[in-house]
Parts: C-alpha cells; structure tokens; sequence
C-alpha cells in the first residue's frame, strides 16, 4: 500500500491504529500537500463504533491522536472549525472531557 491508502485506512479506521502508524511513519509527517480529506462523516462512522462497542474509548483517542498533526491530511474546508474542534477534543480527552456514550451521541448530533 502507498501512503495516500494508509492515510485512507487511518481515516476509515480500518486497522488497528497501531499497524497503520507504524505504515505511515515510514512516510514521515510532513508533507507539502494534503492528500486525503478528514471529514465529519469520518468521526460519525467512529463514534457509531464506540457506541455499537466495535471500539474501545482508547481506540478513539488513539486514532484522533494518530490524524491530529499530520501535514498530510486535510480538513473539510466547508466544515473545517467542527472538524477542528471534534478531533483536538477526542485526541485530548484530559484536556476536554473523556469520551463517553453521552458524548459520542452529543457529537454525532453535532456533526450530523
């Protein structure tokens, strides 16, 4: 797989976070050019896990953690503050407030 399908499969969440950024960390961090789109369909489909228990809260975290800095990913320019917003607060659940039913339902209202 080449950089933008490893992007993809860290979006989608379809692999362990872990195999995916040890995949991408041979690509680096940096990158003059966005090549894949983080989406507000993206954290519906996550927190849709969490909920359904297909994913843990750690999961989440480690996953928002995972997208937070990278200079390869985009953000929905049409909904870039909620996107913004919704990743730095499940990639930093000590600095918001720890994810729960209650606020995944919260959020996926938010973003719907």
């Amino acid at each position: 797989m080449n950089r933008t399908d490893w992007l993809q499969a860290l979006l989608h969440f379809d692999r362990p976070v872990s195999e995916i950024t040890s995949s991408l960390a041979h690509f680096g961090w940096d990158s003059d050019e966005k090549l894949v789109t983080l989406k507000r369909e993206h954290f519906v489909s996550i927190l849709k896990r969490y909920l359904d228990d297909e994913i843990s809260s750690e999961e989440v975290t480690a996953w928002a953690n995972a997208i937070e800095c990278r200079e390869d990913i985009g953000f929905d320019e049409e909904h870039e503050d909620l996107v913004r917003e919704t990743l730095h607060e499940l990639a930093n659940p000590y600095l918001t407030r720890p994810l729960s039913r209650e606020i995944a339902s919260e959020l996926i209202e938010r973003l719907s």
